[in-house]
């Protein structure tokens, strides 16, 4: 069974006082004619307001969950290196140096990450490789980010990324 995140609960609970103050104002509908119920009404209104207005913004950030979560659990087989390596070669880029990194795990998930070196693209390779990383099946992030000029060719770039993904325990 699935367990609801700290957010999840508070936008529920949230949710249901909203609705129970909804069916309190409706069940009392006598006094709506009272300078008080007018009031209770439009406080309850202004609740009712403000939660769809949480729920709008819930609604796209639990969408990008699910799709983050989709991608995790799709992808336990997968070599986070073998997927950079997939991105890159089309690009013509190439890895030159790849050192893996530890991170420790939380009770959901296991963090893999590497650092990895690419030396001599030019910002179009660079743009299209993160882009691509982005939209990978496996869930792909990059923490860090080092950003170098050449020095003989401007053009070119010499780039460290450190990039994670994770995997269901």
């Amino acid at each position: 069974m699935r367990t609801f995140s700290k957010r999840e609960k508070t936008l529920l609970g949230l949710a249901g006082s909203v609705l129970v103050l909804f069916l309190i104002v409706i069940v009392s509908g006598s006094e709506d004619d009272s300078d008080a119920g007018t009031g209770f009404t439009g406080d309850a209104r202004m609740e009712l307001a403000a939660t769809q207005a949480l729920a709008d913004r819930y609604a796209p950030l639990h969408a990008k969950l699910l799709e983050a979560e989709g991608k995790i659990n799709s992808a336990t087989n997968v070599s986070l290196l073998s997927s950079l390596e997939s991105i890159a070669s089309p690009l013509g880029i190439q890895i030159d140096e790849a050192i893996n990194r530890s991170k420790p795990e939380n009770q959901y998930y296991k963090e893999e990450a590497v650092e990895i070196s690419l030396r001599g693209i030019n910002q179009q390779q660079l743009a299209e490789f993160l882009l691509a990383m982005r939209e990978s099946e496996v869930l792909l992030t990059a923490k860090t980010a080092t950003i170098k000029r050449r020095a003989r060719d401007a053009t070119l770039l010499d780039v460290t990324l450190e990039v994670s993904t994770f995997k269901p325990l």
